[in-house]
């Protein structure tokens, strides 16, 4: 999925970076500055809402948007309280996302 998305927004002329977990999406943005962040809400080593909150924190400025397959009404509701630009559930247009 991650590969795909990049893809798709790359051809839409954006610039993409890609993180294999929380973890390291955390630090290439302490690195570097980034307008938007995508990401899972369901990740290895430290997970969409996690990463939510640390981003919010730290980086206030950037956007985040959540993609999940694994919605539920409670963890939407969580991620815009953190401060979630859009949260989205998979499978969805490319639309969306662009």
């Amino acid at each position: 999925m991650r590969n795909y998305l990049a893809v798709v927004l790359r051809k839409a002329g954006l610039e993409v970076a890609q993180a294999p977990d929380g973890i390291v999406a955390y630090e290439m943005l302490c690195g570097e500055s980034f307008d938007v962040v995508l990401e899972d809400l369901k990740m290895p080593r430290l997970d969409g809402l996690g990463l939510l909150r640390r981003i919010k924190d730290d980086f206030p400025q950037t956007a985040v948007v959540i993609m999940t397959a694994f919605s539920t009404w409670e963890s939407a509701v969580e991620a815009m309280r953190l401060g979630a630009f859009n949260y989205i559930r998979k499978p969805f247009d490319n639309d969306e996302i662009r």
